[in-house]
């Protein structure tokens, strides 16, 4: 399957559902992988209206390796993003 040069503008978060129209990790800004099946991803939810943030795969293995606390590790969950060309995940685009 050619990809070509098109770039993924949105990204699916596979086990929250939710499309993620800022590419950029919350921490680093960079963006996250263009590889039609995606890479993992760090989620942290904070604050009474349910923020999320979410974290690249090596900002995220950072962040768990700082957090000494198991009350606060329970407010991160690891996901995964998918690059979404045209609508629908790349792997699925012809």
């Amino acid at each position: 399957m050619d990809q070509g040069n098109s770039q993924a503008h949105d990204y699916l978060i596979i086990n929250r559902v939710q499309l993620l129209s800022e590419c950029g990790c919350s921490a680093c800004g960079g963006g996250f992988s263009q590889s039609p099946t995606g890479d993992k991803a760090l989620v942290v939810t904070v604050g009474e209206g349910g923020k999320s943030f979410i974290f690249c795969g090596g900002c995220g293995d950072n962040i768990m390796g700082r957090i000494a606390s198991d009350d606060v590790r329970k407010h991160y969950v690891w996901d995964w993003a998918v690059p979404l060309r045209n609508g629908r995940p790349a792997a699925q685009t012809s």
